[in-house]
């Protein structure tokens, strides 16, 4: 933002000799970072006439403090042949007769002094569009319990702020992109009691406490930071060039699970047992093309250990597969031990440390992260928002959760089915049948069983380095679990019931186990799928109003907000503690009312809650002071607090006011206006002062010692 404006003054006549004359120019320049005064006099004609002094200022001033006057123009007498009434022949500090250029940035020390505003334009000039770096950057969750379930986002690396080594209160909780993106930016979302309160997007993202981008963040992100919200009142255009996200663009998950021994919970929240031994594809996706870009097939085998029929199935191997920019293979097994879980990535072996509670590792340029936790559990993480997460069971077998963005809504296959929010054509064959629900009831375990075997993967297509013998596949046959409870006691099948709280899964596991621990641990997997599908299913409310409100001190301002569910859940309204005094909001209306008492800084923050879930909102404030009839100037600022989330703003103050607040009668007398050495009493009222009389000898042209003559020379 660079500007000029050119003054010229064209043969200006003087009082009272109006045959004398002033020509010059004044250029003012600014690139929004420096800016300067060019001076270019030319026929300074000007005479002193009969003043005692001849004196005559050059320099500049802002007005509140700040000012240089040339030093040549500070002496008494100095009218001559290079005296101060013909700048036009005198040498200028420019080297050119008749021209002076003044820095305007500099303070009258002549020394250069930190100017966060300047430092805050500099950097906001220089800074491309965001849409230039700060694209497929995942949206923050909306709630902490989102965020905690969301493998996308991990606890922020950085625990404090390079620049401030401060940290963070000990009620806030901060998450961070677990990827970046292929320009290396991400985001860091902070939670307060839950909800989140700062969504911060990052250019130069510190993903990893190895990353080199350290130091660009502390100077790209953090120190700008300073300048703009801390050091200035220009919070603006930092937030231009790294947008807030406020999750509005967070979307549920898509949730399928592979669990136990050995059960299905597709992606719309059809449970089954499966019943297939072999390789089989448990979710295929597709690109908006059609074309296949995800793969996770699952190899089971029969768990027979102190099994009363010997034919519980379960996954002892998983391999996903993505066709990204470059080509990602994950695999996931039981170690030999069955005590750990054993991980490679692109056929490399992967040694997880057991005491570690979280292990992040990076592969194919930041397109996939595996987040691992203690060694039993592993979240492969993919650029496009998917996840798959496994962990070790209870027996020695994997269970596996995937998550979908919104993005792969009725495109996927596969064992987890067809997502698309409507049961009856979850069971979606190869070839584009459909598994049909005659009368609306449910297929019966032989018919789905038929949909299981269509699923196995043919040999070419196998991302298993080894397989098992084809004929043990073919020659299995599978306990149906009608047989299994029909040919079960009764007291026993009553005892396992109490135990499992009537949980359908967790009977089957400890009837084919007869492992109490494995279905339980079954059961429990149900509880936490249930959980998940409420965090991720219902969506908080999202505000509808100003997030910046202009207020007075001593005057009611009230402001309307609403707010919109996605669930379309009944919503209300809150003030978040410290309240600031005179502050209130109605729950059912939205209807702020806030009449403040002073300007001391507060943070005004409101809160939208449904029955589950609940957002934040703290208000940007810009507060006015102004006395006596003063404007209140919103477009400018004279102090800051609060990371620029409570600034107070100028006033433009009647005639006889002045001062921060026009609280200050003004002073007439501030620029010396009476004949030098004489006094000068301010009086109240429109350019009203006194000045002493004249000097003996000289007499007043009008206002007595306001211009003294010598006596019959005026």
């Amino acid at each position: 933002m660079s500007f000029c404006v050119l003054i010229s003054i064209c043969s200006l006549l003087s009082l009272p000799f109006y045959l004398q004359t002033n020509t010059f120019q004044c250029i003012l320049t600014t690139d929004g970072i420096f800016s300067f005064a060019l001076l270019k006099y030319s026929a300074m004609l000007w005479l002193p006439g009969q003043r005692l002094f001849h004196r005559a200022l050059m320099g500049y001033t802002n007005g509140k403090g700040i000012f240089y006057n040339d030093p040549q123009t500070q002496k008494n007498n100095t009218y001559a042949s290079k005296g101060r009434y013909r700048p036009d022949q005198t040498i200028g500090n420019t080297g050119l007769r008749g021209q002076w250029a003044y820095r305007l940035d500099l303070q009258n020390t002549g020394k250069y002094s930190t100017n966060y505003q300047q430092k805050c334009w500099h950097w906001h000039l220089n800074e491309p569009n965001p849409s230039a770096w700060n694209t497929n950057i995942h949206s923050c969750p909306c709630h902490l319990t989102q965020a905690k379930e969301d493998n996308r986002f991990i606890p922020e690396i950085m625990l404090f702020n390079h620049l401030t080594e401060q940290k963070l209160e000990d009620n806030k909780i901060t998450f961070q992109s677990a990827l970046p993106n292929r320009f290396t930016a991400g985001r860091r979302c902070t939670y307060s009691s839950g909800y989140l309160i700062a969504g911060i997007t990052d250019r130069y993202f510190i993903y990893s406490k190895e990353a080199t981008t350290i130091e660009d963040h502390m100077k790209g992100d953090l120190e700008p930071f300073e300048w703009c919200c801390r050091k200035s009142s220009l919070c603006n255009l930092f937030y231009e060039k790294r947008p807030v996200d406020k999750c509005e663009n967070y979307t549920s998950l898509g949730l399928g699970q592979v669990y136990g021994t050995l059960h299905m919970k597709t992606f719309d929240g059809v449970e089954y047992i499966f019943h297939g031994l072999g390789e089989y594809v448990i979710v295929r996706l597709s690109s908006p093309k059609g074309n296949n870009i995800f793969t996770l097939q699952g190899q089971s085998n029969l768990m027979i250990k102190n099994s009363t029929f010997n034919t519980p199935v379960i996954f002892e191997k998983l391999a996903a597969f993505y066709q990204g920019m470059v080509m990602m293979k994950v695999e996931w097994a039981c170690s030999k031990s069955e005590n750990e879980l054993s991980v490679a990535v692109n056929d490399k072996d992967i040694i997880l440390n057991k005491a570690e509670d979280l292990e992040v590792y990076r592969f194919s340029q930041n397109q996939l992260a595996l987040v691992c936790q203690k060694g039993i559990r592993c979240s492969a993480i993919y650029f496009s928002g998917l996840q798959v997460t496994v962990e070790l069971a209870i027996g020695g077998f994997l269970q596996a959760t995937v998550y979908l963005p919104h993005s792969f809504y009725k495109r996927t296959l596969g064992l987890l089915g067809l997502w698309s929010s409507t049961a009856a054509d979850e069971f979606l064959f190869p070839n584009g049948d459909h598994l049909k629900f005659r009368a609306g009831s449910f297929p019966t375990e032989e018919e789905i069983y038929k949909f299981q075997q269509s699923w196995l993967v043919p040999p070419p297509e196998s991302l298993f380095p080894s397989r098992q013998p084809l004929k043990m596949w073919k020659t299995f046959k599978p306990t149906f679990s009608s047989v299994l409870l029909a040919t079960t006691d009764d007291k026993l099948l009553n005892d396992i019931n109490r135990t499992c709280s009537s949980n359908p899964a967790c009977v089957y596991d400890i009837l084919v186990t007869n492992n109490t621990n494995v279905g339980l641990q079954t059961k429990n997997y149900i509880i936490k799928y249930e959980k998940s599908t409420v965090i991720f299913g219902n969506m908080p409310p999202t505000f509808i109003g100003p997030r910046l409100i202009q207020v007075k001190v001593n005057r009611t301002t009230k402001v309307q907000f609403t707010a919109k569910d996605p669930n379309n859940d009944k919503v209300s309204f809150a003030l978040v503690p410290p309240i600031p005094d005179g502050a209130s909001i109605s729950s059912a209306t939205g209807l702020l009312t806030w009449t403040p008492q002073n300007i001391k800084p507060v943070q005004l923050t409101i809160q939208v809650n449904d029955d589950f879930s609940g957002s934040f909102m703290i208000l940007s404030i810009l507060m006015c002071n102004c006395m006596n009839n003063g404007e209140c100037d919103y477009n400018t600022t004279t102090q800051t607090y609060l990371q620029g989330k409570f600034q107070v703003v100028g006033c433009l103050c009647p005639e006889m006011f002045t001062g921060e607040f026009c609280s200050d009668v003004q002073d007439h007398c501030k620029g010396h206006p009476c004949f030098p050495g004489l006094k000068c009493t301010n009086q109240i009222g429109l350019h009203i002062f006194q000045c002493d009389r004249c000097p003996s000898a000289t007499i007043p042209n009008g206002k007595e010692g306001y211009k003294c003559f010598r006596n019959g020379e005026n």
